[in-house]
């Protein structure tokens, strides 16, 4: 069987919003505007952009246990310079279902699927990222105030890209009352549109650039289960799920070694070339060899002033177990799910 879909698609998008404040007011309990006090601020705010696409796909079928899907879109995006705007994604995946294909299916082993894929996805810019935009200040008496933004725009900005593979497989057991679901992954994004610090001399204090290429790989697990299934319709399922990602800065705009992404007091969350995204950078406290705080003279610990990786708020893993009870018309539902690891500052 082939199935072939074709079609175009434009989006509008319009953000407005308007507001009028006061920040006293004459008679107590009345809140309106007239009865303000001191000076009427109004706000104004408008985003406008679109979006247009062609898009297509082709789905093959063999005997209903080989598929083949293959996808391609194109887009134009209003957020990017002219020449830059248009950018395309393209999929390619394929599934096997070995058990069929090759009638090896029994009570023992009901069910086997292998599948793989590829895909790469665009991404634009927010609205107004190119040139400098002016927005409106409180009046100084009756002069009306405006300002640039303290991020330098880019007028030569790119669409972000995302490359991704992965590969898996699906087992069945015993009539499908037992299954696993294993997957292993691998995305790449560059072109990565943030705001870079650069030297305030300039009159900025961040530039939006396309700043380097993130790439996360890890593994997905799934076990389903139905330990109990009894002919009055009662039927107890079990699915636990685990997945870990590793996560690594490969580049950097260029030759940066470090982009702060936020932070709090003196500690910022970075991405460091070489390392996991999201890293802790700032000062520590000094420890001994065995790992124990160094403590001063009113038992409080010391500061390292040498500033340091500190930990990284992404978990070492996620995982969870749902057990659903079912009988007749009754449903009951028991989820517990939980990390190990990611750090907090505090």
């Amino acid at each position: 069987t082939m199935d072939v879909t074709a079609g175009t698609h434009m989006a509008t998008s319009v953000l407005e919003t308007s507001n009028v404040g006061v920040t006293k007011i004459t008679v107590p309990g009345l809140f309106t505007i007239d009865n303000d006090k001191g000076t009427v601020n109004p706000t104004d705010f408008l985003q406008e952009w679109e979006t247009r696409s062609v898009s297509g796909s082709l789905s093959l079928n063999y005997r209903g246990w080989w598929n083949v899907d293959v996808t391609g879109r194109n887009d134009w995006s209003s957020t990017l310079p002219d020449g830059e705007n248009s950018y395309f994604y393209p999929s390619v995946s394929t599934a096997w279902v070995f058990t069929d294909a090759l009638d090896m299916s029994s009570d023992l082993f009901s069910s086997g699927k292998v599948r793989a894929s590829w895909t790469r996805v665009g991404n634009d810019a927010g609205p107004y990222q190119l040139a400098s935009v002016y927005g409106t200040l409180q009046p100084w008496g009756s002069t009306p105030m405006f300002a640039v933004p303290n991020e330098l725009p880019n007028e030569a900005l790119k669409p972000e890209e995302t490359t991704a593979w992965e590969v898996g497989a699906d087992l069945g057991f015993f009539n499908e009352r037992l299954g696993f679901v294993v997957t292993y992954y691998d995305r790449s994004t560059k072109n990565q549109i943030l705001g870079v610090q650069i030297s305030t001399t300039s009159g900025y204090t961040t530039q939006r650039l396309n700043a380097g290429e993130i790439r996360n790989h890890g593994v997905e697990l799934l076990l389903k289960a139905m330990p109990v299934r009894l002919d009055n319709g009662f039927r107890w399922n079990v699915t636990m799920n685990w997945s870990k990602n590793n996560s690594e800065v490969v580049d950097l705009y260029g030759d940066l070694t470090t982009l702060r992404l936020g932070g709090q007091w003196s500690m910022n969350v970075e991405a460091r070339k070489g390392e996991p995204y999201g890293l802790f950078f700032g000062n520590g406290y000094l420890k001994d060899e065995q790992g124990r705080w160094l403590l001063d003279d009113r038992g409080r610990p010391q500061k390292d002033n040498n500033r340091r990786i500190l930990g990284n708020y992404n978990p070492d893993w996620l995982g969870g177990i749902q057990n659903r009870f079912s009988y007749r018309a009754f449903d009951l539902s028991l989820l517990v799910d939980g990390q190990r690891g990611g750090d907090i500052f505090s």
